[in-house]
């Protein structure tokens, strides 16, 4: 399975955009957990910009077994995170 979210705006919208994208995916453990961790710090990080501060964001995870069909099955994680200012946005 693989995910990925991502947005360009004024962080508070960023984060409220990437916690709904997160939740349209299902993915299997433990790749579930490490995207609901991985979307928690981004929206804690995201919601501590000032006010008008625009972001790029782009988080991405994928996870597969190497061993697939043996017991017991081994999985192995990769994923990708990136939070940039882009400064105050200018209207």
């Amino acid at each position: 399975m693989s995910w990925s979210i991502g947005g360009v705006g004024k962080a508070s919208a960023v984060a409220d955009k990437i916690g709904k994208d997160a939740q349209s995916v299902q993915c299997s453990e433990p790749e579930e957990s490490i995207k609901k961790l991985v979307v928690s710090a981004l929206q804690t990080g995201l919601r501590a910009f000032p006010p008008g501060y625009a972001v790029n964001v782009s988080a991405s995870g994928s996870q597969w077994a190497p061993n697939y069909g043996e017991k017991p099955e081994q999985v192995v994680n990769n994923l990708t995170v990136s939070l940039t200012s882009l400064g105050q946005l200018v209207e």
